[in-house]
């Protein structure tokens, strides 16, 4: 009898004691053993048929490139918790052991090597080959479950598309990196994982009554919601409390943020739970704004006679009538009204707009007698603002209320607005709402008038200044901005 020999595949070795083997991640420390060879007898007589080869049962072709000599490939798998949990525990101190090589230190990652990384001493910055193959892996694990403590910050060209760095700061995390191409860059395999951070939040504030805005950041494992929580610190740096009820992707800040710095946190969270919370860097300093917030008409008054000028650049300017004087304002110059003067738009300012806001500094003059007008835009019809000669404040609200409330004492700087939504309006002064009623908006506007003589027999005497109207209803710490803790703004030259 004759043989003939046919390579066959040889069986799989059992595990190592203590070693996790998972799909495509196995120990690449020592070359593959030699096939070994079966004899097969072919009987004699008859003659022998034509032999048949025999081979291994078909394996699936390999994505990824051949690795340089000695190391092994690793398939992209994507790593179940139970894996990621089981290959975290079994690499412990027996990194060598598992193919892993441990490391304590940044260093330079080489594709298809497995990497141990212990952050005891430390965070490590790992960064990865800057174009590698397409279908490049290198599986990565937390070796003393330290990296909630000392992060792992992984440098590459884009990390699923994204051209940013990758922080894990997440205990026990077992991952593998593949590369997929230039466009994309690396793809981090995980899947039965809670989020992890890719970039961080980043958020846009600096006024005060103006909403700060927040992104959550770029997340791994497809996060299905995001939770918020606004903080406030007075460097900065230290010291970050909590802010209650600040838990929206937006925050308006108050009055009492002044000087004070923002950032959110941000925790994503899929099927599998909740990620680490992530968070922005510090806001700039909160400050009053400089700005009169969107006005369509903003006076000034500091001009010594003839028309005060629309600061705006909207053409709201106002026409002195009789001689309206200048004396010392708020701030600069105030437009001072003897009873007999007044200053008029051309045209309605306020009109038939549903929701509104007047604001300005007023100082009465003891001599005043009867109910006199701050302003008005459609006496009787729509709204008109004024101070009687008790200090109250007297509001007209056209078809809706009318009232008289609150304070304004003689011969002193008084900050008041009037506002509102297209169906209620307040008033305040010195920063307390002192009165609210309903209102509907105007059907036949007339030009808007500061101090009232022209149409309604209901003359001013005192000063005005920086004097503002805005088409919304600003909110109270926008009024607050204005009025900037009673020292008064400006419009900018």
């Amino acid at each position: 009898m004759s043989t003939s020999v046919i390579p066959l595949s040889p069986p799989s070795p059992p595990d190592a004691p203590g070693v996790l083997t998972l799909p495509g991640v196995g120990d690449s420390s020592d070359p593959p053993p030699a096939p070994s060879v079966a004899p097969v007898v072919t009987p004699e007589p008859p003659p022998a048929p034509a032999s048949v080869p025999v081979t291994a049962p078909d394996q699936p072709p390999s994505p990824l490139p051949v690795p340089p000599s000695g190391i092994a490939p690793y398939a992209p798998v994507f790593l179940t918790r139970a894996q990621a949990d089981g290959l975290y525990a079994a690499i412990g101190a027996n990194a060598a052991n598992a193919g892993y090589s441990l490391k304590t230190a940044d260093f330079v990652a080489v594709g298809f090597q497995p990497y141990a990384l212990d952050t005891t001493a430390g965070p490590i910055v790992v960064t990865l080959p800057v174009a590698p193959d397409a279908g490049t892996s290198i599986p990565f694990a937390d070796a003393r479950g330290t990296w909630n403590t000392n992060p792992v910050t992984f440098i590459g060209n884009k990390f699923d598309g994204v051209a940013v760095e990758f922080v894990n700061s997440a205990q026990g995390t077992a991952l593998i990196l593949l590369y997929i191409d230039a466009t994309t860059g690396w793809r981090i395999l995980e899947s039965g994982t809670k989020p992890h951070l890719l970039s961080n939040p980043t958020v846009s504030a600096h006024w005060i009554g103006a909403s700060a805005t927040a992104t959550p950041g770029v997340w791994t494992g497809a996060p299905t919601s995001y939770a918020y929580q606004w903080q406030v610190s007075d460097d900065g740096a230290t010291g970050w409390t909590d802010i209650g009820g600040a838990t929206a992707n937006s925050y308006i800040p108050v009055s009492g943020d002044n000087g004070k710095y923002l950032r959110v946190s941000v925790i994503a969270e899929n099927s599998n739970g909740a990620g680490l919370p992530a968070f922005s860097a510090a806001s700039l300093a909160l400050e009053f704004s400089p700005f009169p917030l969107g006005a369509i008409a903003y006076w000034r008054m500091n001009e010594a006679d003839g028309t005060r000028v629309d600061a705006t650049g909207n053409g709201n300017d106002l026409t002195d009538n009789n001689g309206v004087g200048l004396a010392a304002g708020k701030i600069t110059g105030a437009a001072s009204f003897s009873g007999s003067n007044y200053l008029l738009a051309a045209t309605p300012i306020i009109g038939v707009s549903d929701a509104f806001t007047i604001a300005g500094w007023v100082k009465p003059n003891s001599s005043n007698a009867g109910t006199y007008n701050i302003f008005f835009s459609e006496y009787g019809d729509f709204i008109s603002l004024g101070v009687s000669n008790t200090g109250s404040i007297s509001v007209n609200a056209g078809s809706g209320d009318t009232l008289n409330a609150g304070a304004i004492p003689s011969d002193q700087w008084t900050f008041v607005v009037c506002k509102g939504d297209g169906s209620n309006f307040q008033v305040r002064i010195d920063g307390e709402t002192v009165a609210s009623g309903t209102y509907s908006g105007a059907t036949n506007p007339t030009p808007t008038e500061i101090s009232g003589n022209a149409g309604n027999g209901a003359p001013f005497v005192g000063e005005i200044c920086e004097m503002g109207v805005w088409l919304r209803e600003l909110s109270d710490e926008e009024d607050e901005t204005i009025r900037n803790g009673g020292n008064g703004l400006t419009y900018p030259a």
